[in-house]
């Protein structure tokens, strides 16, 4: 009787102990990375152009910039104006989206080259003293890459944005705070964790 008590609360302490959300561990780190990745995707950091279906630019010269051309190129922006600036020594472009670039077009982001997946965390460092920061290596690519940006034409765009050709590894910082780990760029201003 007394060595299944003995299990059982063994069982329990590493549970608890497996479960601890502060806790350094793989596990915590892969929700933590996860989580980065997913707010690094809201922000539209996988995505290129404007972040709102209607928009300008300026460049020297007479015609679009490199990126807004090869959407006009590629048939997802038309060109609706050009002028001249005050000075004369820029051209304004004003773009809208064509119905084939309104269906690849995410409101508030751009066109998006795909969703951020994490492969794996391959390791971190020791927390230290302090117990509240801690360096993670993780890997990870994008999953979804829409048809328009595997061509040619899409090869450019791709090679802007990390993890749109394949897998890519990344150090970054994550820290402590009362609700577990979070990519330093994502934690509350010191003093109000």
């Amino acid at each position: 009787m007394k060595l299944s008590q003995l299990l059982l609360a063994a069982a329990l302490v590493l549970q608890i102990g497996c479960s601890n959300p502060k806790a350094a561990s793989n596990e915590n780190f892969t929700k933590a990375v996860s989580a980065y990745l997913m707010h690094q995707e809201e922000s539209g950091a996988y995505c290129i152009g404007a972040k709102v279906d209607h928009f300008q630019e300026e460049a020297p010269g007479a015609g679009p910039g490199e990126t807004n051309g090869a959407f006009v190129k590629m048939g997802f922006l038309n060109i609706e104006r050009q002028y001249r600036t005050r000075m004369g020594f820029f051209t304004m472009t004003v773009y809208d989206l064509t119905p084939k670039g309104r269906e690849s077009f995410t409101q508030g982001r751009g066109f998006c080259l795909g969703k951020p997946e994490l492969i794996r965390v391959i390791n971190f460092t020791d927390p230290g003293p302090t117990g509240s920061v801690s360096n993670v290596m993780y890997s990870y690519r994008l999953s979804d890459v829409p048809s328009w940006a595997t061509g040619s034409d899409g090869q450019a765009f791709r090679s802007r944005i990390p993890g749109a050709n394949g897998e890519v590894q990344r150090t970054d910082t994550f820290v402590l705070t009362g609700n577990g780990w979070v990519h330093h760029s994502l934690a509350p201003p010191v003093g109000r964790i």
